[in-house]
C-alpha cells in the first residue's frame, strides 16, 4: 500500500501537490489509449495536474516543449519513435528533464539503455498504482534533477562491497537513477560494476 513520507512530504495538500500548494505537472506518453487513462486517473486522484497524453515520442517532444511538464512518463515501446530515442531528445532540449520510463520488459540491455540516456527511473508493466505514485515521488526529491557523477558511483561501489549493504540505507543521499539498483547480487549490480570500472 502506497504510503507518503512524512520526512519528505507536506501533509498539507495532496501527494500530487508541492509544499505550497502548487500541482506537479506531468506528461503521459504511450501508444495505448487504456494505460494512458490509466496512468492519468492515478495521478489525478491525488491532484497531479495531467498537462497532455502524447501516442507516440514524436508528439511527446512538442508537447514537452509546449507544457514543460515537471515529469514525464513515457513507455518504451511506441510507433514512430520510441521511447529511448524521445527521452534523448528531451534531454537534449532540456538536461533538466524528469523523465521516468515504462516498460513490459525489465532486461539488462534495455535498463541500461534508459538509464544511461538519462532517465531518473522506470516502471515494469503492468502499471500498478502503489508504484505509480511511489516513483514519481522519489524523483522529486532533492537529487532528482542532476545526473550522478563519479563519486556517486565511486560511493555506492564501496558499500557494494558490504555484504550488509542496502540501496535503502543510502536512498536520501545519491541520484535517483541509482535507486534503481538493487541489494549486493541484484540485476543492475552488473551496471554499477560496469560504469565504474570504465568511468572511474
Amino acid at each position: 500500500m502506497y504510503q507518503r513520507d512524512p520526512k519528505k512530504v507536506s501533509y498539507k495538500y495532496p501527494a500530487g501537490m508541492d509544499s505550497k500548494g502548487k500541482a506537479y505537472k506531468v506528461l503521459i506518453v504511450g501508444d495505448e489509449e487504456i494505460p494512458r487513462r490509466l496512468v492519468s486517473r492515478i495521478l489525478r486522484s491525488v491532484s497531479y495536474e495531467v498537462c497532455g497524453e502524447a501516442e507516440d515520442g514524436i508528439r511527446a517532444i512538442e508537447m514537452h516543449k509546449q507544457h514543460k511538464p515537471d515529469i514525464v512518463t513515457m513507455d518504451v515501446q511506441m510507433p514512430q519513435m520510441n521511447g529511448t530515442v524521445a527521452l534523448a531528445k528531451i534531454r537534449q532540449i532540456d538536461p533538466e528533464a524528469v523523465v521516468v520510463m515504462m516498460t513490459s520488459v525489465a532486461e539488462k540491455e534495455v535498463v541500461v539503455e534508459i538509464l544511461r540516456n538519462g532517465a531518473k527511473g522506470y516502471i515494469v508493466k503492468p502499471v500498478q498504482r502503489d508504484t505509480v505514485l511511489e516513483k514519481l515521488e522519489a524523483v522529486r526529491r532533492p537529487f532528482a534533477g542532476r545526473s550522478a557523477k563519479k563519486s556517486d558511483y565511486r560511493r555506492l561501489w564501496r558499500l557494494f562491497l558490504n555484504p550488509g549493504f542496502s540501496c535503502r540505507d543510502v536512498h536520501d543521499e545519491i541520484p535517483h537513477e541509482l535507486h534503481e539498483l538493487p541489494d549486493r547480487g541484484g540485476r543492475l549490480f552488473e551496471i554499477v560494476q560496469n560504469v565504474t570500472l570504465v568511468d572511474l
